[in-house]
Formats: structure tokens, C-alpha cells, sequence
């Protein structure tokens, strides 16, 4: 037995506990899905989705290296390599298929959409590639704009119910008094009518 294959059969199994080792720590996603309450989980799929991509490169560039590339070899590494795939797949059907609640999950789609090994910019023209830039810099410009807002405080929230409500009652009572005094209006002006204004009519 040569060399080669000597060296290619006790690489095999390597490679296999390391894809393993990948396995179980990257987050796998629920099947039949979870409640994004707060774009926690959304965050955290992008997060695993971006460790996964990048220890992906790193074992498949390591195997090419130890496994020489042989057809042998690139079948082991093909098999490996998709089962890292699926579990990739599944991060971003997860997170593409649930939706964002707020500007957080809105941001990290477009960001994820716009990576380079699994984003669509490579399929859309420039100007359209431009306008998806855009999109996250404005949501990131209004994410910082309201994290730099304070918050409002109970004695405010307070304070401006109490107007609402003023304000509502005043002017469900408004209609009342329009009523009540347009007879008066009306008299009013009769009785300031000039006589001379009351011959001339006649």
C-alpha cells in the first residue's frame, strides 16, 4: 500500500470528527420553529451562520491540503462538506423563513442576503446591489438614532395619558356647547340689526 493511501485513509477519519466537532457547536434550529419574541433568535442565527461559513473554509482548504485532491479524497470531502452544508441551509431557511419583529431582524436579513458566499448581490445588477447597501445603512442610522433616545419615563407616560384623555373629553364636550350657543348668537344679531337695514328689506 502506498504512501498516499496510507495517508488518505487515517485522514478520512479526522476529517470526520472535526466536521463533528463543527457539528455540535454550532446552534441547529428547531424543526418546527420558535417564537422570535425580540430578534434574539434571528441575531443568534446569523452569529452561527457566519462561524459555521467560516470554519467550513478553514476544514475544506485543511482536507484539500491533507488529502492531496485525489478523486478519492474529493468524494470524502465532498460527503463532509455536505454535512456542513445542511446544516447551513438550515440556519438560513430558520432565519429568512421567521419573521423580523423589529429594525434588529430587519438589518440582519439584509445583512446575511448581502454576504458574499450566500448573498444575492453577485446575482443583482450594481444599482441594485446599491440599493440593498442602502437599506441596512439607513436602518442601522435609525437603530443608533433610538438607542441614543432616552427612555421615557413612568411620570411621562403618565403625564401624557392625562392629556390624551383632556384632550378627547374636550372635545367630545366641544359639539354641546357649539349647540347651546348658536340660538344665543342667532338673537344676538337680530338685535343688533339696524332699523333702517329692516325698512330697506321691506
Amino acid at each position: 500500500m502506498s504512501a498516499a493511501i496510507l495517508q488518505f485513509n487515517s485522514s478520512i477519519p479526522e476529517l470526520r470528527q472535526q466536521v463533528d466537532q463543527v457539528l455540535q457547536e454550532i446552534w441547529e434550529p428547531p424543526y418546527d420553529g420558535a417564537p422570535n419574541n425580540d430578534d434574539q433568535l434571528l441575531l443568534l442565527a446569523a452569529s452561527e451562520l457566519r462561524r459555521l461559513i467560516s470554519r467550513e473554509r478553514v476544514l475544506e482548504l485543511a482536507a484539500i491540503r491533507i488529502l492531496r485532491c485525489t478523486p478519492a479524497a474529493s468524494r470524502a470531502i465532498e460527503r463532509e462538506a455536505n454535512r456542513l452544508t445542511r446544516r447551513r441551509d438550515r440556519l438560513c431557511d430558520f432565519l429568512f423563513e421567521s419573521k423580523a419583529v423589529g429594525l434588529a431582524g430587519a438589518r440582519v436579513k439584509l445583512q446575511i442576503l448581502c454576504e458574499p458566499s450566500i448573498g444575492i448581490l453577485d446575482q443583482l445588477v450594481p444599482a441594485q446591489a446599491a440599493g440593498m447597501r442602502d437599506l441596512i445603512r439607513v436602518i442601522a442610522r435609525e437603530m443608533k438614532w433610538r438607542s441614543r433616545k432616552p427612555p421615557e419615563s413612568a411620570d411621562a407616560r403618565r403625564l401624557t395619558r392625562m392629556r390624551k384623555k383632556k384632550l378627547v373629553s374636550s372635545r367630545q364636550s366641544r359639539p354641546a356647547l357649539v349647540e347651546e350657543e348658536l340660538p344665543k348668537l342667532s338673537c344676538a344679531r337680530r338685535s343688533a340689526t339696524p332699523a333702517h337695514s329692516k325698512r330697506a328689506r321691506c
